[in-house]
């Protein structure tokens, strides 16, 4: 699979109100946008974000409302937008700033989409065993091959509320000894702000090659209590 095309944004320009920072700027462009992340040197927030496009720096149509942004303590962040893929011009975003002070935001990645979609399979995976340690869960996964190119790992869980840190590895032959080689990380969130629409992102983008069968995953719960895990899927 190509890899997909990654770049700053043109003429990022922010502006600060009384309950929101609008954060104007142009693609530069002609592929289609299907998300953008925010940089931020700001540290423990959740805030929602509503996201605009324009094809010709006029009119504006609304594409997402409520999109959650935050960044933990513990290091745990998410900060990717998507939006319905298409060539935007220009995009805008704006940040609620009623129910916590505002932050600063010091620039924006554009992703572009994939102009032909490499075709994937989702299969369901095998939970071979469960682990709960302090503060942490772990799992070890049975793929059923191995050097399976993997797009990305879905936990299922029906837990309402929650924000965990997820890590990915898998065994490495050092020497004489088995030592874990982490291949990815992400934040699995499920949140609701007041006056918005729930989000929920349970997917841990992976793009990469496991040659191992055995794929560990492991849940930083901190003082939260462990999740309940109903299945593994993969892509």
């Amino acid at each position: 699979p190509a890899s997909k095309l990654t770049q700053g944004a043109r003429s990022f320009r922010v502006s600060l109100n009384a309950n929101n920072t609008v954060i104007t700027f142009d693609t530069g462009l002609t592929l289609p946008v299907d998300a953008v992340t925010l940089e931020t040197p700001a540290t423990s927030f959740i805030k929602p974000v509503q996201i605009e496009g324009s094809t010709d720096g006029r009119e504006w149509r609304t594409l997402a409302q409520g999109q959650p942004v935050f960044r933990l303590a513990n290091g745990g962040s998410q900060l990717r937008l998507t939006l319905p893929s298409q060539p935007w011009r220009s995009l805008r975003l704006t940040v609620d700033d009623r129910r916590s002070p505002p932050i600063p935001f010091t620039g924006v990645r554009l992703h572009a989409a994939e102009a032909a979609p490499t075709p994937g399979e989702v299969f369901p995976v095998t939970i071979a065993g469960r682990h709960e340690n302090p503060g942490e869960t772990r799992f070890t996964l049975n793929l059923g091959a191995a050097n399976l190119d993997l797009a990305s790992l879905r936990l299922e869980t029906d837990e309402p509320l929650f924000q965990r840190q997820v890590t990915l590895a898998v065994p490495q032959v050092v020497e004489d000894s088995i030592r874990e080689q982490v291949i990815g990380q992400d934040t699995i969130y499920r949140v609701a702000l007041d006056g918005q629409p729930a989000g929920a992102s349970l997917t841990v983008a992976l793009e990469s090659r496991v040659r191992s069968r055995e794929l560990f995953v492991r849940i930083q719960n901190d003082d939260s209590p462990p999740l309940t895990i109903k299945a593994v899927t993969a892509e």
